[in-house]
């Protein structure tokens, strides 16, 4: 962690508008790391007004989850804003990040933000993100409905040619 957070700290040295934070726990271990670069916080100036925010991917060396804050930008495009790695899925570490994410982002709260149905996240984006409605992603709802679908009517998960 002591080679990331140099690294992170040279960028900031050779970028000024390169922006990271991190936060520690008791034992000062890093917990939580956020960044994200002048040009993704100029996509997020011109094309914020819906975020989406996913942590379900933890496929890193160290089993964290990531969390990529991506947006739709004018051409129909992905558009990163920011990232980072939390050490847990927690009220207050959505709330760390959430609030971190507005530090970068000049305090402008995104109109919609799109997740998980996580009640943790959905808890800390009540408490941080006021200003922004919050929708679950479509997709996450229509997989959960199919999965309980075919568990209740196949008890083994199997489909039929019926």
């Amino acid at each position: 962690m002591t080679k990331v957070l140099d690294y992170l700290r040279k960028k900031q040295i050779e970028d000024t508008s390169f922006f990271f934070r991190f936060d520690l726990d008791v034992e000062n271990r890093v917990r939580n790391l956020f960044w994200t670069y002048c040009s993704c916080m100029k996509y997020y100036e011109d094309y914020g007004e819906c975020v989406s925010f996913d942590t379900t991917y933890m496929t890193n060396r160290y089993n964290l989850p990531f969390a990529p804050f991506v947006g739709i930008s004018g051409h129909g495009q992905s558009c990163l804003f920011a990232c980072a790695f939390l050490h847990n899925e927690t009220v207050d570490t959505f709330k760390w990040v959430f609030q971190t994410f507005l530090e970068a982002m000049g305090g402008k709260h995104p109109q919609t933000i799109i997740t998980v149905q996580d009640m943790a996240m959905k808890s800390a984006i009540e408490q941080v993100l006021i200003n922004t409605k919050h929708r679950n992603c479509l997709f996450h709802i229509k997989n959960k409905c199919y999965n309980k679908n075919i568990v209740g009517v196949f008890p083994t998960g199997g489909h039929t040619n019926e």
